[in-house]
């Protein structure tokens, strides 16, 4: 019987060619394997954020009617065995009576990595009421991302799907040719006084004076004698120069605070605190009943009349009962 030997010297083994090919797609795994965890540790985080919000909500009505008042702190909520520890996640403040849950700077800058939807998943871990991200590319529906579904309309003249303000998303913007507007109803803000309410968006404005990006019924922002802040109606802006604002993509988020006659409120533009000064007109004290949010509110322009439409580009409007902190407008504005 003969046996067979293999002979090893007849064997062949990979090329150098061969091996660069492998170990080339090999890492082109592992980047698809990182950036695939990455995404979901986004999204977990923001997951994660969220609930805890809710239950240090529910926390605080529990502890309210307990005992007919506010916690003062999240310590009083432990010490009632209505929290295990406080959170790290969120926070809250209470004004005139009122409590408002904000999301810490861990919170906040969840998933700021530069990854598609990072700047979504930080406005949505701060619990807007509404939120209005513009990614349709046809219909008369803009579309409502947060929990509460509060669907806006879209009007005449805007041009969808245009290039949007996000780096790191391609999530599109809406031109509003001096025209529109987008109309929102029956929002749940809080119209009582003393109460806060949060406009966040980012503007491309086209320079055009006397136009307003966003609007309640009698109160709004607006870009008029050389400025651009707050109007309650009487020809009045409290904010800053608009010198600079045209042409470019500009973060703001307006803190409205109802029948507040000391300001007419807080503005923040690219994430910063800005310091206010009139432009022309009235002073606020002098039409403060005008100065109060509601249900009906339009993207371009004010729910009062159809006029002082905006020309240029809006993206990812969000609406907040409470004021955002500003270490989370500055986080909102960093998630870009």
């Amino acid at each position: 019987m003969q046996t067979t030997v293999n002979d090893r010297r007849t064997q062949s083994g990979f090329t150098l060619v061969e091996l660069l090919v492998v170990i080339s797609v090999l890492g082109i795994l592992a980047g698809v394997v990182v950036f695939a965890v990455g995404g979901i540790n986004d999204r977990g985080q923001a997951s994660a954020c969220a609930e805890d919000a809710r239950t240090l909500k529910t926390a605080i009505e529990t502890f309210q009617a307990q005992n007919n008042t506010i916690p003062t702190d999240q310590n009083a909520l432990v010490n009632a065995g209505l929290l295990t520890k406080p959170s790290t996640l969120s926070a809250f403040t209470v004004t005139a009576g009122k409590y408002t849950v904000t999301g810490t700077a861990k919170c906040a800058t969840s998933g700021a990595t530069g990854q598609p939807g990072t700047y979504s998943a930080t406005v949505l871990a701060n619990n807007p009421i509404a939120f209005y991200r513009f990614g349709e590319t046809s219909g008369s529906v803009a579309a409502d991302s947060s929990p509460g579904n509060r669907p806006g309309t879209y009007h005449n003249t805007i041009s969808l799907n245009q290039t949007g303000a996000l780096t790191a998303d391609t999530n599109p913007a809406a031109q509003f040719n001096s025209g529109g507007p987008v109309t929102l109803a029956k929002l749940p803000v809080d119209a009582s006084p003393g109460a806060s309410t949060t406009v966040e968006f980012w503007m491309k404005w086209n320079g055009n004076g006397g136009t307003m990006p966003f609007g309640w019924a009698r109160t709004d922002l607006w870009f008029s004698s050389g400025g651009f802040g707050f109007n309650n109606g009487c020809s009045n802006v409290f904010g800053v120069s608009a010198g600079g604002l045209a042409n470019r993509w500009v973060h703001v988020a307006a803190v409205w605070s109802n029948g507040d006659t000391t300001k007419a409120g807080i503005l923040y533009i690219d994430g910063q605190p800005q310091t206010l000064a009139q432009f022309g007109g009235s002073p606020w004290n002098s039409c403060i009943s005008n100065a109060v949010v509601g249900p009906d509110a339009r993207i371009s322009g004010w729910a009062n009349d159809p006029g002082y439409q905006y020309g240029g580009l809006i993206d990812e409007v969000a609406i907040y009962n409470g004021a955002l902190s500003p270490a989370t407008v500055a986080a909102h504005f960093a998630s870009r």
